[in-house]
């Protein structure tokens, strides 16, 4: 019999396992178990009862003592002395130089002057408390500020835009004969506005997810996935950077919010998803007329120009790549600055196409344009083929190993993984991936999946072979190892070099521990065994 609920008592420890594994730790009384990487309160006289040393010596504990955060505030009075001396030689000064202003300077700037002292305290306090109430609150204020600031450019810059160019004024002055023009131009100005704030919006309702739960699904991943690891010590040691960059320290994550960076790139995605939106659909007064329900159909349909499609195919891309990782857990500031540098792009290369292909019809140029804003890797090997075809000697860069070759690698997961310097199926057999898991939240599994079909795919060079792997249910290096090993006459002369050959691949150890990991979870009854079932490569 052992126990699991917390004993009643006052909380003055913390006990922490640091393993993987089930702890069963002995004392006076029944067993006390202890989870995988399970953090326990516990009380003084919880601790006598139970011998706790060995394990902490070991490494598989953690004990901390609770400690109250302590307030230092010795600096306020130097501070408060400091801007008192500094405002006084200022208005010392104005005296002097400008006396008219030198009442208003001290009428209004003390209050002013406070209240952003008491602010600045305020803050500083809230500060203090990196799990509570206080960095709670700042980061409530600081996501509603940014979001405000985004709704402002989303609603503001197309209303200015549409009533100093629409003709609003005229319109308005033609009530009520101009009935459907103003409901034709609300229109416009709605949907420019919804379909521009969309993405940036999605990025605000993802903003739920928990630092501390992510933080300990990655250390379940990487215990699972790296065999030269066995404690908590062991993971901090090797991946301790890493992880403070992508979720902070471990004393900010326990409540913070997973989206602590900055928000400009958001903004910026919006600006230009305006000006896209307003470029595309023209709301500016000209000879449309409204004069039926159905010419309001006229003023909802994009200008006919290959600038305003390829903007179409770009925005189409990034809303449903935003809708993506949304859904897994991975829309981050990063995501808005490569669909900003993406509409920029493909407005290049659509005026790159009109010059091209100008004698191929307007409506073929504008599904090329559109389909150059969903994949501009197309289209540039689309124009460089027409350089080649009129033997201007444009070599087109042409991808050899592209990841989508790859089962289960589709175009927006290409698009991820490159936003992350992976190119190609070589990058990727090479990649760092405990960083790949940290930073692109792309499920363990798959991404090991990915990066073992990459390996095998380096290793057997010829897409014949493949396909005969493929036939006998071969996917990934690791499958090669194990039918090899059990049936090494179902293959020809070549392949045991191939499968030697993949020994010394660097992330071998870490694919073979990964698929044959224990499903179940090993339950540890003394120190001397925690390492006895240690994973090797």
């Amino acid at each position: 019999m052992g126990v699991n609920a917390t004993p009643v008592g006052k909380t003055e420890y913390i006990v922490k396992n640091q393993t993987p594994k089930r702890l069963s730790i002995s004392g006076r009384g029944p067993a006390l178990f202890l989870a995988p990487l399970e953090r326990r309160e516990i009380a003084e006289t919880v601790k006598k009862d139970y011998d706790f040393g060995p394990w902490e010596a070991a490494g598989g504990l953690a004990i901390e003592k609770v400690k109250a955060k302590e307030l230092e505030l010795g600096w306020v009075p130097s501070a408060a002395l400091t801007i008192a001396i500094v405002f006084g030689i200022v208005g010392a000064v104005l005296s002097d130089e400008l006396p008219k202003a030198y009442p208003w300077y001290w009428t209004v700037g003390t209050p002013v002057l406070v209240v952003v002292f008491l602010a600045g305290v305020i803050v500083y306090v809230m500060r203090r408390q990196p799990s509570g109430w206080g960095q709670r609150i700042l980061q409530y204020l600081y996501q509603w500020g940014s979001l405000l600031l985004t709704l402002v450019v989303g609603v503001g810059l197309p209303g200015a835009l549409v009533y100093y160019f629409g003709g609003i004024g005229k319109l308005v002055a033609q009530w009520p004969d101009s009935s459907l023009a103003l409901l034709g131009r609300g229109l416009q100005l709605s949907f420019i506005t919804v379909a521009a704030l969309l993405p940036g919006l999605l990025f605000y309702l993802f903003d739920r997810l928990r630092l501390g739960t992510l933080r300990a699904r990655f250390y379940r991943q990487v215990f699972r996935l790296d065999p030269y690891i066995n404690t908590m010590d062991d993971v901090k040691t090797k991946y301790g950077h890493e992880i403070e960059e992508v979720y902070g320290t471990e004393e900010e994550g326990g409540g913070s919010r997973l989206l602590s960076g900055s928000r400009w790139p958001v903004l910026l995605a919006t600006a230009v998803f305006v000006l896209g939106w307003v470029f595309t659909l023209l709301p500016v007064e000209g000879d449309v007329k409204v004069e039926k329900p159905g010419d309001l159909l006229l003023m909802l349909r994009p200008w006919p120009d290959a600038m305003a499609f390829a903007f179409l195919g770009a925005y189409f891309y990034s809303v449903n790549n935003a809708l993506r990782r949304y859904v897994r857990g991975d829309l981050r500031p990063k995501a808005y600055s490569s669909m900003t540098v993406r509409v920029i792009i493909v407005v290049i290369l659509a005026w790159v196409l009109e010059v091209l292909f100008q004698g191929e019809g307007k409506v073929y140029l504008q599904v090329v344009a559109f389909f150059a804003g969903v994949f501009p890797e197309t289209a540039l090997m689309l124009i460089g083929e027409f350089l080649k075809s009129r033997h201007v000697g444009y070599n087109p860069y042409t991808e050899e190993q592209p990841l989508t070759k790859l089962e289960g690698v589709e175009l927006y997961d290409r698009a991820r993984l490159l936003d992350e310097g992976v190119t190609n199926i070589q990058s990727l057999a090479h990649c760092e991936l405990v960083d790949l898991l940290l930073q692109t939240r792309v499920p363990a599994p798959r991404l090991v999946d990915w990066v073992d079909q990459a390996v095998l795919y380096l290793h057997v060079n010829k897409e014949s072979r493949r396909d005969k792997l493929r036939d006998m249910g071969v996917r990934t290096a690791t499958d090669l190892e194990e039918v090899f090993n059990s049936e090494p006459g179902l293959f020809d002369p070549e392949m045991p070099a191939v499968v030697a050959s993949l020994w010394n691949d660097e992330w071998m150890p870490y694919l073979r521990y990964w698929h044959r990991s224990q499903q179940y979870v090993e339950t540890v009854h003394s120190p001397d065994q925690l390492f006895v079932s240690a994973g090797q490569p």
